[in-house]
């Protein structure tokens, strides 16, 4: 959704620019990255755009900030900003050496090159940093392998049995 918002914005403005025109250079990214909590499979709210020109980040920031969303029932409002890392190659040099904890490569910041400007075909992203898959391995399902392992080796198999909580009584006479 967020590289649709972006390529729609690209080719619009794009689409009024004249070539050689004093409005400057066409508006085109090469690097986005959008933060996921898994946990509620939404994203975190904020997303690293990396535009070619400062010309076309201006046309976003007016285009976009103080915009409020009237999608999925939020009254969320746009704020864009500058990121402490500029550019292409350190956004690279930053996220490239990453481990990010997802289980699909489409989690994972990407890089265009040519840039995107919503004009097709789109070049095809290339991957930046690599995936660390989540832990599924729950306690529950470690006791569950440590059963197995167990009723592999010889030990009989509990799985399936039953367990009564109940205090035994003492034949003892007093």
């Amino acid at each position: 959704m967020l590289m649709k918002l972006l390529d729609d914005h690209c080719m619009e403005v794009n689409n009024q620019i004249e070539p050689d025109s004093p409005d400057g250079p066409p508006s085109e990214y090469d690097f986005v990255y959008l933060p996921m909590d898994f946990r509620t499979n939404s994203c975190l709210g904020y997303a690293f755009v990396n535009f070619t020109t400062a010309a076309a980040a201006w046309r976003f920031y007016q285009a976009l900030n103080n915009f409020k969303w009237e999608m999925f029932g939020t009254k969320k409002i746009t704020r864009i900003c500058y990121a402490r890392i500029q550019g292409k190659e350190a956004m690279l040099a930053n996220f490239g050496a990453s481990s990010f904890r997802c289980d699909s490569d489409e989690y994972l910041p990407v890089t265009f090159s040519p840039p995107r400007s919503g004009a097709e075909p789109c070049p095809p992203p290339t991957l930046v940093g690599k995936r660390w898959p989540r832990s599924t391995n729950t306690p529950r399902q470690q006791l569950l392998q440590q059963a197995a392992a167990a009723t592999a080796a010889g030990a009989p198999d509990i799985s399936s049995s039953s367990f009564s909580s109940t205090p035994a009584r003492s034949s003892r006479k007093t």
